[in-house]
């Protein structure tokens, strides 16, 4: 029985699929050299407590956080080149997955909103 006409682009969406699906799931196995070293040297300064995976999770930001702060850099919570220089480690990491990116917060534009002292009373 030969396939018909019909099947056929079926056949190939359907094999399309599964390798697309393969290739989708094989990506985030590979592990970033460069999150690993920074998540190795983080945790031997107490900074990281996850497993060293070589993937940059939330764990891993806020770690880096962490360690920005301590260490009075610009706080990211992303593995810039300030950061890298701090910790000691070269190469440059893989982008942080769009959930995962966290801008410095800005400090909110409002006016002081203490009490006013009150004025010291007139001399007799």
């Amino acid at each position: 029985m030969t396939p018909s006409v019909q099947t056929k682009p079926f056949m190939n969406r359907k094999l399309f699929v599964s390798a697309l699906f393969c290739l989708v799931a094989l990506l985030p196995a590979r592990a970033d050299q460069a999150v690993e070293s920074v998540q190795r040297k983080l945790k031997d300064q107490g900074f990281y407590y996850g497993e060293i995976t070589g993937k940059k999770d939330a764990d891993t930001t806020a770690a880096i956080r962490r360690y920005q702060i301590r260490n009075g850099l610009q706080i990211t919570g992303e593995l810039n080149s300030e950061t890298q220089r701090s910790l000691g480690v070269s190469g440059t990491a893989a982008p942080a997955s769009p959930q995962l990116r966290t801008a410095p917060t800005p400090a909110p534009d409002t006016p002081d909103l203490r009490e006013e002292p009150a004025a010291p009373p007139p001399a007799a």
